[in-house]
């Protein structure tokens, strides 16, 4: 009879027992390594192709219950407009539309402001529009009340709320964006409260800070009326809102050279949502176009200075005639409208 005794003998006995040598183990780690270093940049891909999936995702979402809230709205906004966003303490401002349509509450400061906690007055995330399309009414609205050592304002800052969240998002890239921002360190995300920002372009008929300013971009106009939905942008990922200011140098203009970086790893290359619900990938470096060097519908210079369309995108939303606002481009305080059809505006910061 064989006992365990018996088979523990025999195994021992069959079975030499060597160690490792060192060469031994310094060759097997050394082809670890190897293996680790030639499948790094393969990874490394598939981590990036994966956010850029989720990005892509996240916007089209965004589209998507944007085009709702345009069906259940009596204006049929294509942006959801917050209803307190004009009623803001300065008077003179631009820095309006970009993300007050939906997020959380932003931890960076802007003009002495942390960035809109929910949206000034009325405050936190209810008081965002889309937030109700997206995700309920489950977000309490203080109406101004920040609570004990502002503990309200500060919950809000540490919400997750991934739709509006890229994951790869890290705050200022490159390029010409807002100091604050940039100084900040934080990403979009955390400083405005939210990844992506809406579609806002101004255009002013006169020089800056002695006009009033008109949309010219999907904000304040009729989802039902933009002409050319499956190419006007919607919504871009946040290191990409300022792109349209890079172009060919006009006389007295004012154009600033230089490379805007993506997210995702290319410059130039942004994630972005159309009108019409999809979402995809374009260079957002623009193109001349003679036909816009004068704005149909008013003597508009704007158009020499920028450049605002591309192969498969608009930022604009010609032939529409531009949406007439009661914002007021900061610098003057002049409050009289002035038609300066020779000069070429300077650039409005939004925010």
């Amino acid at each position: 009879m064989i006992t365990k005794r018996h088979l523990r003998a025999r195994l021992r006995a069959t079975v030499p027992c060597r160690a490792v040598t060192l060469i031994e183990l310094v060759t097997g780690v050394s082809a670890l390594i190897l293996l680790t270093a030639v499948l790094a940049p393969a990874l490394a891909e598939v981590g990036r192709r994966g956010k850029d999936a989720v990005c892509l995702q996240n916007l089209a979402r965004i589209a998507q219950a944007s085009i709702v809230y345009a069906a259940q709205d009596p204006d049929g906004q294509a942006i959801p407009v917050h209803y307190t966003q004009f009623l803001v303490d300065k008077p003179y401002t631009t820095r309006v539309g970009l993300y007050t349509w939906g997020g959380k509450s932003g931890k960076g400061n802007e003009g002495g402001d942390t960035y809109w906690w929910g949206a000034k007055y009325n405050r936190g995330p209810a008081t965002r529009p889309l937030n109700h399309i997206l995700y309920g009414d489950v977000f309490p609205n203080y109406r101004g009340n920040p609570g004990n050592g502002r503990a309200n304002w500060n919950n809000d800052t540490k919400l997750d709320l991934g739709v509006y969240r890229c994951p790869a998002d890290t705050g200022w890239t490159s390029g010409l964006h807002v100091s604050s921002w940039k100084n900040s360190g934080l990403t979009s995300f955390d400083h405005f409260g939210n990844s992506y920002a809406a579609n806002v372009v101004w255009i002013g008929p006169g020089q800056l800070g002695n006009a009033y300013m008109d949309s010219n971009s999907p904000y304040l106009h009729r989802l039902a009326d933009i002409v050319n939905p499956a190419e006007t942008v919607y919504y871009l990922e946040g290191c990409g809102q300022y792109t349209y200011m890079y172009a060919p140098q006009a006389s007295g203009c004012g154009v600033e050279d230089g490379v805007v970086d993506g997210w995702h790893g290319a410059a130039w290359m942004f994630n972005v949502a159309f009108v019409d619900g999809h979402a995809g990938t374009v260079r957002l470096k623009g193109t001349t176009s003679p036909d816009l060097v004068h704005y149909p519908q008013g003597s508009y210079t704007y158009w020499r200075c920028v450049t605002i369309r591309g192969p498969g995108w608009q930022r604009d939303t010609l032939p529409l005639p531009p949406t007439a606002t009661t914002i007021y481009a900061p610098g003057r305080s002049s409050d009289s409208r002035e038609d300066d059809s020779t000069a070429c505006p300077s650039f409005v910061e939004e925010f």
